[in-house]
């Protein structure tokens, strides 16, 4: 994740898609151009210079928090390790929000939503009921 975060970002204004894919009320963090936001029991992160996004388990965010973390410690920028220890905590921040919202990753949410979700079919042609 660190060379993913400090690969040559700018700080620009956010871009609206980033806006769109949060919705309103959710709190967006920012780290240069990404932007990541937890919904629906997941992080969803926004990359504003390729438009790339993912969905991640928030799991993986707190690996990655304590990444950027250890990461910070090394730095000798001051400036650098204050950017990376508000990411990492952000990063950890966004998680919890994440798993509060429960799981998707559970499998008891997997099951409920599996139970829950129609079944549809499509009929073609002769296959219509008559």
């Amino acid at each position: 994740m660190g060379a993913v975060l400090l690969s040559g970002l700018a700080a620009t204004a956010p871009q609206p898609q980033a806006v769109l894919l949060g919705g309103q009320g959710r709190k967006m963090y920012k780290f240069r151009q990404i932007e990541f936001f937890a919904k629906n029991g997941a992080v969803y992160m926004f990359d504003n210079r390729n438009g790339h996004s993912e969905k991640i388990d928030p799991e993986e965010i707190e690996r990655r928090a304590e990444s950027q973390g250890e990461a910070s410690k090394r730095m000798t920028d001051p400036q650098v390790r204050s950017e990376l220890e508000k990411l990492a905590n952000d990063l950890r921040e966004c998680a919890a929000r994440a798993r509060d919202q429960g799981s998707l990753w559970d499998e008891r949410v997997q099951a409920h939503v599996e139970m829950h979700t129609p079944s549809t079919r499509v009929f073609h042609g002769a296959d219509l009921p008559k």
